[in-house]
């Protein structure tokens, strides 16, 4: 067949004499490590599905019972090299954020936006910083409850609107940080401005502005008529990768600062 493309080509393709792009995404993919290419060729059927009969492709790729992940990713490679005449094939690897998984119950997230609202009337001074939030807590409530949310929303996560490069944060995540690190001055600092539907070029909230979730409170701990003076830190102390999604590992630190 590859050596007469165009007899064949009505067969394989929907525009015989223009070659068509495949790209296939797998942002697993780390150059110089031991990859999973069985898995990341299988991604390459879909596309193929789009453009090549059913019936076709049923012939070319038979399922036998003695298949493996192996054996078809081999199958699959045989195949692409027939119709490489018609189709270019592209690999991408890219930053982003694939999934998002919500954790807990619809009633939990309720809870959360719930409790926004009365803080909102409870602390006026921050009122532009639960505005911005409450909208982002109502999506996720819905969310949670099965409710379609528009995908622009998710595409906003960490950048808005899909947008990419630099150390900037831009996207929804940062409606939840009402404070940032406080420059020098020993205390944080109130954000100036809450609006993460803003759309900007370039620039914005940085990485590095963010303080850490850390609380800490100091207390004595009267030990057999000894005093030693102690604390407690309790909060973000790190990340754990659960089954492919990054999660916050909440916990406690206790710490003997000294003795009186």
């Amino acid at each position: 067949m590859k050596g007469d493309a165009g007899a064949y080509a009505n067969m394989f393709t929907t525009t015989p004499g223009e070659k068509q792009k495949i790209v296939v995404r797998d942002d697993s993919l780390v150059y110089g490590e031991a990859n999973n290419w069985e898995r990341s060729i299988g991604f390459v059927k879909a596309p193929l599905r789009e453009r090549i009969s059913p019936t076709v492709l049923l012939e070319f790729l038979p399922q036998f019972s003695t298949m493996n992940v192996e054996s078809e990713a081999a199958t699959l490679v045989s195949f692409m090299d027939v119709v490489s005449k018609y189709y270019d094939f592209e690999w991408q690897t890219m930053c982003g954020i694939p999934a998002v998984r919500l954790e807990g119950t619809a009633k939990d997230w309720e809870l959360l936006r719930d409790g926004a609202r009365l803080l909102a009337r409870r602390f006026p001074p921050l009122a532009g910083y639960f505005n911005d939030l409450v909208p982002v807590l109502d999506a996720l409530a819905a969310a949670a409850a099965g409710v379609p949310v528009r995908n622009s929303f998710w595409k906003s996560l960490y950048k808005f609107n899909e947008g990419s490069g630099g150390p900037y944060v831009g996207g929804w995540i940062t409606a939840f940080f009402a404070y940032l690190k406080d420059g020098g001055l020993g205390v944080p600092q109130m954000r100036s401005e809450f609006n993460w539907e803003r759309e900007r070029v370039f620039g914005g909230l940085t990485t590095d502005m963010f303080p850490p979730h850390v609380s800490k409170v100091d207390f004595v701990w009267d030990y057999y008529g000894t005093e030693l003076l102690m604390s407690f830190a309790g909060g973000i102390l790190g990340i754990d990768l659960d089954d492919g999604f990054l999660r916050p590992r909440l916990g406690i630190a206790v710490v003997e600062r000294g003795r009186e």
